[in-house]
């Protein structure tokens, strides 16, 4: 359920989104948390923006960073 036309709750059950849009969402999403947007994966520099920088190698050993 979801807030549809004056607030109405609306079902969008077995509704479809097409991928050119879906693919635009995504990219959005990425790039709204500062992650890879071809890949969806951490990048470095935005790991070190909050304050992860101690997690970084530990991401990196298992291939969770993007390398610019």
């Amino acid at each position: 359920m979801m807030p549809g036309t004056n607030g109405k709750l609306v079902s969008r059950k077995g509704a479809k989104v097409e991928k050119v849009v879906f693919k635009r969402i995504m990219d959005d999403y990425y790039q709204a948390r500062g992650w890879d947007i071809e890949t969806g994966l951490f990048r470095e520099n935005s790991l070190t923006k909050i304050s992860l920088t101690d997690m970084i190698l530990e991401l990196e050993r298992h291939n969770f960073v993007a390398h610019s």
